[in-house]
C-alpha cells in the first residue's frame, strides 16, 4: 500500500515536471533600451517626470530544436511596459499584436508618458512583459525619476460666466498654476487670450518654490508657495462677435520666457441682442483677501484689497479707515490708487493693535472714487495675549508645588496606615496563654 502511494506521488511529480518543461515560451528578451540607454546591469536609468520616454524592447524568437525541422512561431504576441506607484492612474504602454519566429529579433518600440506630478527623486521599477495566449515572461529594470529643471503647469481655470458669455459683456477668469520643476520660479506670466477675436490680457505671478523646498521647510514659506492663483483676468467680448464656440487659451510663460504651458478651453459666445447692448454693466469690482485675522500681541494684521477697473478710462480710488483709532495703529499703502482701463490695482491696509488690547476688534474700510463710496468692508482683528517668560515660570512652579504636596499627603497616609497596623499586631492576645 505504501509502495503504491509512493509510486503515485512520483508519477504525479514526473507529469508536473514534464508539463513545466514543455511550457517553454517561444520568445525571450535580448535587452531593453530606455531613452536610448541600455537598461539593467545593476544601474538605474535617469528619466524626467512630465516627459515621454521611448522604450525599445528587443524580442528574440526561441531557436528551433535540432530535432525540429520546422521553425516555431509565437502568434498573437504583445509587449507591455509599465511602472507602478502613481496615485492617479496607470503608467503603461502596450504594443500591437505581432508574430515571433524562431531565430529572429524584433525591436518593439513603445512610448511611456511619465506624469508631471509623479513623486520625484525616487526609484521606480520598470516592468517589461512579453506574452501571447500561452506564455508570459517578465523582466524588471530600475528608473530614477527626477524633476525637470523648469516646469510650471496650468492646474485649472475658473471662468465667470462658466461655459458661455454674452457678446458685449466681460468674461472673468481666475487661473491657478503649479511649479513641478526643480528650480524656484520668481516670475511667471499668465495670459488669457482668444486668438480668433484678437483679445488678450496678462498678469504676473511670482515666487513659486519647489515641492522639495516646501517639504524641507525652506525659508519664507509664509510668502512663497508651490502654487499661485491670479487675480481676476477680464476680457471684454466685442458686441459684434458672431455667435459660436471659441477657443479661450490660458498660457503660463516661465523661466524668462523659455518655458511655457498652454491649456485651451471652449467657450460659447451668444450673439449680442439690443437688451444686452443697452444693459448697464458695473465696471468696478472691489475685493479683499480676508475679512478676519488673528494676531499675537505686538504683531499686526495685513488686509489686501484689489480693485478691477473695467471702464474705458482710468479711475482713482481712495481708502478711508474708521473705527480703529481708539484701539490700533493703522496705515494704508498706498492711500490713493490709480487703475488704468482693464487693469487691476492693489492696496494694503496694515492694522497693529495697541499694547494691552485683547479680543476681537472691528474696523470699517470705505473705498471711494470722486467722493462717492463704492464699497464698504467691515474687517475684524483678534489680538491674542502671549504668556511671558515670568508667567510661564510661575505656572511651572505652581504645578511642581501641587505635585510635591500630593506626594507628601500620600506619604503621610502611608505612614499612618503602617502605624495603625503595627499597633494592632502588638496589642492582640498571645496564642496559648490561659487566664484564671
Amino acid at each position: 500500500m505504501k509502495i503504491s502511494k509512493l509510486f503515485a506521488i512520483i508519477s504525479l511529480a514526473l507529469v508536473l515536471f514534464s508539463s513545466t518543461v514543455l511550457a517553454v515560451a517561444d520568445f525571450s528578451v535580448d535587452y531593453v533600451k530606455v531613452d536610448g540607454v541600455v537598461a539593467g546591469s545593476g544601474s538605474s536609468v535617469f528619466v524626467e517626470r512630465g516627459t515621454s520616454i521611448p522604450v525599445e524592447v528587443y524580442v528574440r524568437g526561441r531557436d528551433a530544436l535540432s530535432t525540429d525541422s520546422s521553425r516555431s512561431v509565437a502568434y498573437d504576441t504583445r509587449v507591455r511596459a509599465y511602472i507602478g506607484g502613481y496615485e492617479y492612474g496607470d503608467v503603461q504602454a502596450l504594443s500591437p499584436i505581432f508574430e515571433v519566429e524562431s531565430g529572429t529579433v524584433y525591436p518593439v518600440r513603445l512610448v511611456l508618458n511619465v506624469p508631471y506630478d509623479l513623486e520625484a527623486s525616487d526609484d521606480y521599477t520598470l516592468n517589461i512583459e512579453v506574452f501571447d495566449d500561452d506564455n508570459t515572461i517578465r523582466s524588471i529594470y530600475t528608473l530614477r525619476v527626477q524633476e525637470t529643471r523648469h516646469l510650471v503647469r496650468v492646474f485649472d481655470t475658473i471662468f465667470n460666466p462658466v461655459d458661455n458669455v454674452q457678446a458685449g459683456q466681460y468674461l472673468f477668469a481666475t487661473v491657478r498654476v503649479e511649479n513641478f520643476g526643480d528650480n524656484l520660479e520668481d516670475t511667471a506670466k499668465v495670459t488669457l487670450s482668444v486668438p480668433s477675436l484678437n483679445l488678450q490680457t496678462s498678469q504676473f505671478v511670482g515666487d513659486l518654490i519647489t515641492q522639495q523646498h516646501l517639504n524641507a521647510g525652506g525659508d519664507l514659506i509664509n510668502t512663497r508657495r508651490v502654487s499661485a492663483t491670479t487675480n481676476e483676468l477680464a476680457l471684454l467680448v466685442p458686441e459684434n462677435t458672431p455667435e459660436g464656440d471659441y477657443n479661450f487659451v490660458v498660457t503660463v510663460d516661465y523661466n524668462r520666457g523659455y518655458g511655457s504651458d498652454v491649456k485651451t478651453y471652449t467657450m460659447h459666445v451668444n450673439g449680442a441682442t439690443p437688451e444686452v447692448i443697452t444693459e448697464t454693466v458695473n465696471p468696478l469690482t472691489i475685493n479683499v483677501d480676508s475679512s478676519a485675522q488673528k494676531v499675537n500681541q505686538g504683531q499686526g494684521a495685513q488686509f489686501k484689497f484689489s480693485v478691477s477697473n473695467l471702464a474705458q478710462t482710468a479711475k482713482t480710488f481712495e481708502f478711508e479707515v474708521t473705527g480703529a483709532s481708539d484701539w490700533a495703529a493703522f496705515r494704508v499703502d498706498p492711500a490713493i490708487v490709480t487703475v488704468q482701463p482693464n487693469a487691476v490695482g492693489e492696496a494694503n491696509i496694515f492694522v497693529a493693535p495697541l499694547e494691552g488690547v485683547e479680543g476681537v476688534k472691528t474696523l470699517t474700510v470705505k473705498v471711494k472714487s470722486n467722493g462717492n463710496v463704492l464699497a464698504e468692508k467691515t474687517l475684524s482683528v483678534e489680538s491674542v495675549k502671549v504668556a511671558s517668560g515670568a508667567e510661564t515660570a510661575k505656572k511651572v512652579l505652581a504645578v511642581i508645588f501641587i505635585v510635591l504636596l500630593v506626594v507628601l499627603v500620600v506619604l503621610a497616609i502611608a505612614v499612618i496606615v503602617k502605624k495603625l497596623t503595627e499597633d494592632k499586631e502588638e496589642g492582640g492576645p498571645v496564642e496559648g496563654q490561659t487566664y484564671y
